[in-house]
């Protein structure tokens, strides 16, 4: 399953080289959204501000992050 983790606006990190910020959505991959969410704990603290599921946002939903859809690559 695919879920994406969006942060606000003091919310900046870098994780293996990618900056996520509240201008992208982040993708994590794993079997569960509860397993995506322990994911982006892991890799971003507390410091996040809500996960999305794939096909449960509005198609235009994605055009409100300029930077796009960064995947949280190869772990942490």
């Amino acid at each position: 399953m695919k879920v994406f983790i969006s942060f606000g606006q003091d919310h900046f990190h870098e994780v293996n080289g990618s900056i996520f910020d509240c201008d992208c959505l982040c993708q994590i991959e794993a079997p569960s959204h509860g397993e995506a969410r322990a994911k982006a704990v892991e890799a971003f603290g507390l410091k996040f501000c809500t996960s999305y599921e794939e096909g449960r946002t509005p198609d235009k939903f994605f055009e409100y992050f300029h930077r796009g859809i960064i995947p949280l690559e190869g772990g942490l």
